[in-house]
């Protein structure tokens, strides 16, 4: 009964850490992901700003 017992109990505490370290790698996939998307996406403005200044350079109008 006894031994039942903790090995229910150390069950419970293996499948515990076991979805907890599922769900570190999960959120550092997740964070790596979103990293990734927001520099292509400061990447891509920047870009688009050089050339809106370049046009507005070309083109000389003030607004």
């Amino acid at each position: 009964m006894l031994f039942e017992v903790f090995d229910e109990t150390k069950r419970a505490s293996v499948l515990r850490i076991e979805r907890s370290s599922r769900a570190r790698r999960r959120r550092r996939e997740v964070r790596a992901v979103k990293s990734e998307i927001t520099e292509r996406h400061f990447s891509n403005m920047r870009q688009l700003r050089q050339k809106y200044k370049k046009i507005r350079a070309r083109h000389h109008d003030y607004i």
